[in-house]
C-alpha cells in the first residue's frame, strides 16, 4: 500500500509536484498539497482536479508515486 508515501509526498519541504500511478495506468498529478488528502490509514487518497472535481482511490491499488520530471525551459527554442 502506497497511501502513506502519497502522504510524505504531499507533505515534503519543499512541495516537489508528483504523479500518482494507479495499476490500471491512470496517472493523476498532484501540483500542489491542497489536491490531494489521505485517509489516517492510507487506505483511501482522494485526489482533486482543478475544478474541484474529487476522485476516490484505493491505497492498495496504487502502483506508484513519483516525483514529476520537469523539463527545464529552453532559451531559444531549440534543443
Amino acid at each position: 500500500m502506497l497511501g502513506s508515501t502519497v502522504r510524505e509526498f504531499a507533505r515534503a519541504t519543499p512541495f516537489v509536484r508528483f504523479v500518482i500511478q494507479m495499476n490500471d495506468g491512470r496517472r493523476f498529478l498532484i501540483r500542489h498539497p491542497d489536491y490531494v488528502s489521505v485517509s489516517p490509514k492510507g487506505g483511501k487518497v482522494i485526489v482533486y482536479d482543478d475544478t474541484e472535481n474529487e476522485t476516490h482511490l484505493s491505497g492498495l491499488l496504487v502502483a506508484s508515486v513519483k516525483p514529476l520530471v520537469e523539463r527545464k525551459a529552453r532559451r531559444n527554442g531549440r534543443g
